[in-house]
């Protein structure tokens, strides 16, 4: 890739920073609830709690971080606060065993610390723009680290949980985290962009575009949420396949995803960000119709490649996507691209519990098929030619 020739170190930071946290937040989140249930001896009521309050801290201290980012030329200092709130919730989590100091201080420091990556990409944009680089191929590499990190993270947390304890498995995630914060304060590069002073001038939810793609964004992570939700439940009790189905299906989205956000970084600069935003969401619709249709062992495994391209383009084209529209406000555009997501987990809980209870699974798959196609319309009428002047 171009931006990484003539030894661009600076590139490079960003790329390890980027995949260290997000490597350290997977193996942080993955054995939560086992965490909780029992180091902390939480019952369901109470880790059903922890996750809905974590889910909504997340949003509103995301989006109050990336404000004041954008209103403040300081962005590295910022990004480095966020990996040291990494470091001290890592802490906490290893020494405390106290449910409502964690419920407290823990959700607190990780709605900070789960700030860094969306404030790392917008940082990159702008890096990259200064330095006349192509800033969408290299945020789509940098999308395709987080997303292999989320990939080898989780097994690793459950090897290191299961055979070392959680303390070790903090104790890991503090390290990483610490390691990132040097890293970031002796070679990140410092942000110059006078425009971060101009982000408070302009309500974003103006934008009929934003709001447009917010809600399509929104709407296609409850879908994927909720899929992935229902379908090992789907496919043991309602096919009465093999239990091991369902992790096999999930391991391939997940391996062609990344291959799958790179294709889409390089065809994105050929036919455009919203074109590949309605690719994203036809694939979606092909996904979701198959499931409604097709019940066999291969047949489920061969729409996988729908799958991967739908949250594949998403995950990469839609971050990019806000970027372009909130070209004056990157770390806010970036964090509620981020947010979309977490809006999408706290949907997705709800509505996935309420339909399988009424409708059965493929209730959820028709129900995931009716937002991808509402997602299909809310893009088509988006202005694929406006953004912000950037």
């Amino acid at each position: 890739m171009p931006l990484l020739r003539q030894n661009d170190s600076k590139s490079l930071v960003f790329l390890l920073v980027i995949f260290l946290t997000g490597i350290a937040v997977a193996l942080q989140f993955s054995t939560l609830s086992l965490f909780l249930a029992n180091d902390i001896n939480a019952n369901s009521l109470l880790i059903g709690l922890f996750y809905a309050v974590n889910a909504v801290a997340g949003i509103l201290v995301s989006q109050l971080l990336a404000s004041y980012s954008d209103n403040n030329s300081a962005l590295k200092q910022i990004i480095i606060s966020c990996c040291i709130a990494g470091v001290l919730m890592s802490t906490l989590f290893a020494f405390n065993r106290n449910y409502w100091l964690l419920l407290i201080f823990g959700v607190l420091l990780s709605s900070i610390a789960s700030t860094t990556s969306p404030l790392l990409f917008a940082h990159a944009r702008e890096y990259t723009k200064q330095q006349k680089k192509d800033s969408n191929m290299f945020i789509t590499v940098m999308r395709s680290l987080y997303s292999l990190a989320w990939v080898v993270g989780p097994p690793i947390s459950f090897v290191i949980a299961i055979d070392y304890g959680f303390f070790f498995l903090y104790l890991v995630a503090t390290i990483m985290f610490l390691f990132c914060t040097l890293v970031v304060m002796l070679k990140l590069p410092k942000s110059t962009n006078p425009k971060f002073t101009q982000a408070h001038k302009i309500n974003v939810w103006e934008n009929r575009d934003v709001r447009l793609l917010f809600t399509a964004s929104t709407l296609m992570w409850t879908s994927n949420n909720m899929y992935r939700i229902s379908m090992p439940l789907y496919v043991f009790y309602s096919l009465h396949l093999n239990e091991k189905l369902a992790g096999i299906m999930m391991g391939i989205a997940a391996c062609v995803e990344i291959p799958a956000m790179l294709v889409s970084g390089y065809y994105t600069r050929k036919i455009g960000k919203h074109n590949m935003m309605l690719i994203s969401a036809s694939a979606g619709i092909l996904f979701y119709g198959g499931l409604l249709y097709f019940h066999t062992q291969n047949q489920l495994l061969e729409i996988q490649l729908f799958c991967a391209m739908f949250v594949g383009i998403l995950a990469s084209t839609g971050m990019c996507y806000f970027q372009d529209l909130l070209g004056h406000a990157p770390c806010i555009g970036t964090t509620l691209y981020s947010n979309t997501m977490k809006a999408g987990a706290v949907i997705s809980g709800v509505l996935s519990g309420v339909v399988t209870k009424w409708f059965g699974f493929h209730g959820v798959f028709e129900t995931s098929l009716l937002l991808i196609i509402i997602s299909l319309i809310c893009l088509s009428k988006m202005d694929k030619g406006k953004c912000y002047k950037t």
